[in-house]
């Protein structure tokens, strides 16, 4: 049986937590949608 698939999506991030992670980094008023075939897109510039 394979287990490695359902694990990694079990274990990929949220988009709440991603949203976190780039406001830790200091990434103000990064962009976070959900993108298909991935999970989501973060996209950001320096303005």
């Amino acid at each position: 049986m394979h287990t490695d698939g359902p694990r990694s999506v079990q274990g990929a991030f949220q988009l709440a937590e991603v949203a976190a992670m780039a406001e830790r980094a200091g990434l103000r008023d990064a962009s976070l949608r959900r993108c298909w075939p991935e999970r989501y897109l973060l996209s950001w510039s320096r303005g």
